[in-house]
């Protein structure tokens, strides 16, 4: 994760660029995770209008990405690094939020490949540090030692009580500890 600081400074993708490669040190905003027979985020029908058409599946140890309008990409993993990224809704949409949220950070690294997808909620990233399954799942933040979460809310909730600059203090994610906007931090909010 040498290269997420300066990912995580320029515009992520909505859709997969073509030619793919030029993802490599970027970031991709995704709309639906699918993982095993779970979907995150676990949304009402609006939340596909507010954000990108993207859908990553992971299974066994292959990335497959697929947007409207472009064909499919698939890609073996060789490592897929989860932690999570601190939205302070309450400094977006002071009227609306009066908390914290999280969104989950993925590292997808395969053999020509290297960047970034963002999901929105963090239970995604707990739902893959808890049942990695064949994925090569790397746990930088130890989220795998939190307990179960039944929903966003009550993710947020425990983690609050975790600290989350705490977590990320010392490791190469401490910079998202800081308070500033960043394209990855919140995608499509």
């Amino acid at each position: 994760m040498d290269n997420l600081e300066a990912a995580y400074r320029q515009p992520y993708f909505l859709t997969p660029p073509d030619p793919p490669a030029l993802l490599n040190g970027r970031g991709l905003s995704v709309n639906t995770l699918h993982v095993a027979d779970q979907t995150f985020p676990d949304q009402g029908t609006f939340a596909k209008l507010m954000r990108s058409r993207v859908t990553a599946t992971l299974a066994d140890q292959t990335l497959t990405i697929t947007a409207r309008g472009a064909a499919p990409l698939t890609l073996a993993l060789t490592q897929l690094d989860v932690f999570l990224t601190k939205i302070n809704m309450d400094k977006r949409a002071p009227w609306l939020w009066t908390h914290v949220a999280y969104a989950t950070g993925l590292h997808v690294l395969a053999p020509d490949d290297d960047f970034y997808l963002a999901v929105p909620g963090g239970l995604a990233a707990q739902f893959l540090v808890r049942h990695p399954g064949q994925l090569p799942i790397v746990d930088e933040l130890h989220l795998a030692q939190l307990p179960e979460a039944a929903d966003e809310y009550a993710f947020s909730s425990q983690l609050k009580a975790e600290t989350y600059d705490q977590m990320v203090a010392g490791t190469p994610l401490a910079f998202l500890a800081n308070d500033r906007p960043s394209s990855l931090q919140s995608p499509q909010l």
